[in-house]
């Protein structure tokens, strides 16, 4: 692909993330979306395959940013509990740039993509939980706990603050310190 062709389709998918964000996946068509990355409709095909095609790399996208930062989060900080607070302090904005609505929808929508995200979810599991079992190793979280169960915790408190959705900087509090209390209850004696 051409650069000029990969800047366009980079455009495109930046424009309907920006829509689904905004909108959800009904409340824009094609049209809008080809006037706003400023091309034609048959431009946008030719870059496109279908509607489904585009929202499932806005949500893969944003899937693999969100694997990435957790991925440096995790792997790059030494200091394991500078790890933990940069996942707590994170997390929550990670988690609220994708609407829970917006998510919902396209999986009512679009029933592959969810396939394709649980997928995505799966690996970054497996990541979460290396690394907390390497906190359980070296003693900076509790020894009788699992790492599954640890995981399970954190996504229990991801689910609660998007099931009861109040946004912004409130919500964000209340998620940090919700993983706050989380963290100093599975600290280990170290």
């Amino acid at each position: 692909m051409k650069a000029k062709d990969s800047n366009m389709k980079e455009r495109v998918i930046h424009c309907a993330g920006e829509y689904i964000l905004q909108r959800g996946i009904r409340g824009w068509n094609m049209d809008q979306l080809a006037a706003a990355a400023g091309i034609t409709k048959r431009t946008l095909y030719k870059i496109i395959v279908s509607k489904e095609d585009l929202v499932e790399k806005v949500v893969l996208g944003f899937i693999r940013s969100v694997q990435e930062r957790i991925g440096e989060i995790v792997g790059a900080e030494s200091d394991f509990y500078n790890a933990m607070e940069k996942l707590i302090s994170e997390f929550p904005m990670l988690v609220n740039s994708m609407s829970s609505r917006s998510m919902q929808e396209i999986f009512l929508e679009y029933p592959s993509i969810e396939k394709r995200v649980f997928e995505r979810r799966d690996e970054l599991t497996a990541e979460l939980q290396a690394f907390f079992q390497r906190g359980i190793r070296n003693g900076f979280i509790r020894s009788d706990l699992e790492p599954a169960f640890i995981l399970q915790l954190f996504q229990a408190v991801v689910m609660y603050f998007i099931r009861f959705d109040d946004r912004g900087n409130k919500h964000s509090e209340k998620f940090r310190a919700a993983f706050d209390c989380l963290i100093n209850g599975i600290r280990g004696d170290r």
